[in-house]
C-alpha cells in the first residue's frame, strides 16, 4: 500500500538553482530565503526538503516579501519509487526527533520576532503541519498543496 493514489507521479527531480542560503540551526539543516517580518515555514513531503520544487516555491514566496524557512524535519527522507516502502518510511519516522527539530527552528524564528507563522505542507508534510499546529499553536494558517494532483 502507498499513501499516494494510483497513477500519482513519481518523485520530482528538479534542476532549479536556488537563490537562498543553507543554514544549520542547532544541527537542523534549513534552507532560508527572503527577509522581513512575515514568516513562512515549509514542511516538505516525505522525499525531504532538498527534493522536488520545495526550494523554488520558497524562493517564489521570498520574492513576494516573505521570510521563508524550509527545515529538514524528517529523520530519513524517502528515496525510492512509490509503493509499499513509502509507508514503511513514513511509519519509521521518529516524531519525537522531528518535533525537537521543529522546536529548534521555531525558537530561532522567535529570536527574529516571529511569534506566528504561516505554514505550507507538501503532501505528507501538510499532515505533519497540522500535527505541529495542534501541539504548538504557532501557525496562523496552513496551506496544503498536494503535488501529485493531476488534471483529468
Amino acid at each position: 500500500m502507498s499513501c499516494c493514489p494510483k497513477g500519482s507521479w513519481e518523485q520530482l527531480h528538479d534542476h532549479y538553482k536556488p537563490i537562498g542560503e543553507d543554514l544549520n540551526i542547532e544541527g537542523v539543516p534549513v534552507y532560508h530565503t527572503g527577509k522581513g517580518d512575515r514568516f513562512i515555514l515549509i514542511v516538505s513531503d516525505i522525499f525531504g526538503a532538498s527534493s522536488g520544487r520545495h526550494r523554488s516555491v520558497a524562493d517564489i514566496f521570498a520574492s513576494l516579501g516573505y521570510n521563508v524557512y524550509l527545515p529538514e524535519l524528517l529523520v530519513t527522507p524517502f528515496d525510492g519509487p512509490l509503493g509499499p516502502a513509502i509507508m514503511d518510511n513514513i511509519k519509521g519516522q521518529d516524531i519525537n526527533i522531528m518535533n525537537a527539530k521543529y522546536e529548534k527552528v521555531v525558537a530561532h524564528l522567535a529570536t527574529l520576532g516571529a511569534d506566528k507563522t504561516f505554514s505550507i505542507g507538501f503532501c505528507w508534510g501538510v499532515w505533519y503541519a497540522f500535527k505541529l499546529s495542534a501541539k504548538y499553536g504557532k501557525f496562523t494558517a496552513i496551506a496544503g498543496p498536494h503535488p501529485s494532483l493531476q488534471v483529468e
